[in-house]
């Protein structure tokens, strides 16, 4: 073995119990740990001879007592007794003295202390080791407790309105963990305090993509809401686009096609057309009217339905009732309806051929138990115009009523 894989793994062995200073490490588990690729003739000897040379370089004499690394029933364990400074170790005594304080009601206290623990961490847990798994619950833990001492600084801070103080703090700690909503929305906060609103929107913006970038995820509703104030009434890429689309969510009517009035009808209509025109999709556009001015008869189970419905919404013609609830839950959510005129009902149907068209309407029909004797249909494919335009020339008829949502 090169000097240089013998001196990492020297400091690997030092990192190692230096790490597990806790507890005693037996002799066996550290040679499957140094020496996992069976490179060594003699591991028991090599693991001593490891030792010896890690003492001396340490500086200690062979006295029990002023050894950093003690050997006793068949373990090696760092001596906690030993005259040693370790600044993991004070970082975790600075945090729970930062509890305790805390928890007593002492803030200022509290507060030196959390500030004291967040100076001494300095980023992720031996970092020249990026690729050894036995750091990993390490490396989260002392994470945590950097977390937890900020997050305290952070809402003291702001809550006596430090913010000068507050921004300083929080752009120091996002150079070691980024993703902590809490802080940017104190960070944000403080910054409009200042007067900084550019700042503040920059850097709102800025985490906003780096949260869908990164991670895949919107930021929370509280630091959105925020942004209201950074952005005012300007969308927001990810953001305000997905407040309005659960806003029109909230009123889709669930049961069936999309309802609406003849203007929008048209510029559906409109729109269905220029679909077309790129993409040659098939649509239909159907009609269906009653043939006299009080529409047919009601078989019984239609005159129930019927008269669940109050007769002054549909004017001198209570089957239109019965026919416009069929025509709702009887069409795909995708389809599109209208009442155009008086007893007569404009749908759009797309993605369908001309029989199946048909079928829809025939069905529409027979859920209000009416026949082709008192209703008429027609259908023309959505390129044919003309239906639209013939409607124009109609006689000029009441005003029109709204079909139940």
């Amino acid at each position: 073995m090169s000097a240089s894989g013998r001196s990492y793994r020297l400091w690997e062995l030092f990192k190692y119990i230096l790490t597990n200073r806790e507890k005693p490490v037996f002799i066996d588990y550290l040679i499957d740990f140094l020496w996992s690729d069976k490179d060594s003739a003699d591991p028991h000897n090599a693991l001593k001879t490891q030792m010896y040379r890690l003492r001396k370089q340490l500086g200690q004499d062979q006295n029990p007592e002023r050894q950093y690394i003690i050997f006793s029933n068949n373990c090696y364990k760092w001596n906690i007794e030993a005259n040693a400074w370790l600044d993991v170790t004070a970082f975790e005594d600075l945090v729970e003295q930062g509890r305790r304080a805390a928890l007593q009601g002492s803030p200022e206290e509290a507060f030196r202390c959390f500030s004291g623990a967040a100076a001494l961490y300095k980023g992720r847990y031996l970092v020249d080791m990026p690729f050894s798994e036995w750091l990993l619950n390490a490396r989260n833990h002392y994470h945590r407790l950097y977390i937890e001492a900020v997050t305290f600084l952070v809402n003291e801070l702001a809550g006596s309105r430090s913010y000068d103080a507050l921004a300083a703090l929080c752009e120091e700690a996002f150079k070691i963990e980024y993703f902590e909503e809490n802080w940017h929305h104190h960070y944000i906060e403080a910054l409009l305090q200042m007067g900084k609103q550019r700042l503040a929107r920059v850097h709102y913006e800025s985490v906003a993509a780096a949260y869908q970038k990164e991670l895949g995820v919107l930021l929370s509703p509280e630091l959105r809401q925020l942004s209201r104030r950074i952005l005012g009434d300007r969308l927001e890429p990810g953001e305000d686009l997905e407040s309005i689309t659960r806003s029109f969510r909230q009123d889709v009517d669930a049961r069936g096609a999309f309802v609406c009035q003849p203007e929008s009808f048209r510029k559906l209509y409109d729109l269905e057309i220029r679909r077309n025109e790129r993409n040659g999709q098939s649509v239909f556009l159907g009609m269906i009217c009653f043939k006299g001015d009080t529409g047919p008869d009601l078989d019984s189970e239609s005159r129930e339905i019927q008269e669940s419905h109050e007769s002054h919404e549909y004017g001198s013609n209570p089957a239109r009732g019965v026919l416009a609830e069929s025509i709702i839950k009887g069409l795909r959510r995708g389809d599109v309806v209208t009442e155009w005129r008086p007893n007569q009902y404009l749908v759009l149907l797309p993605g369908l051929n001309f029989e199946q068209a048909e079928t829809v309407l025939a069905r529409l029909v027979g859920m209000a138990g009416m026949d082709d004797a008192g209703v008429a249909c027609e259908l023309l494919p959505l390129q044919i115009a003309d239906l639209i335009e013939r409607m124009e020339h109609y006689p000029p008829v009441e005003p029109l009523t709204s079909v139940p949502a």
